[in-house]
């Protein structure tokens, strides 16, 4: 399934018994975003100006 908030609350909602599996492909994408924005964050503080 995929990893969203919402998916899960639905799913147990309308089927009580079912297990929810989260694939390694969600996880790694999650994982990958995660750290894309931490990398974006951490270059954005670098100083750009040439002397």
């Amino acid at each position: 399934m995929d990893m969203n908030y919402s998916y899960d609350k639905l799913i147990k909602r309308c089927f009580p018994n079912a297990q929810l599996i989260t694939d390694r492909i969600h996880v790694v994408q999650q994982l990958t975003r995660a750290f894309d924005g931490l990398r974006i964050q951490v270059m954005k503080s670098f100083d750009i100006r040439t002397p």
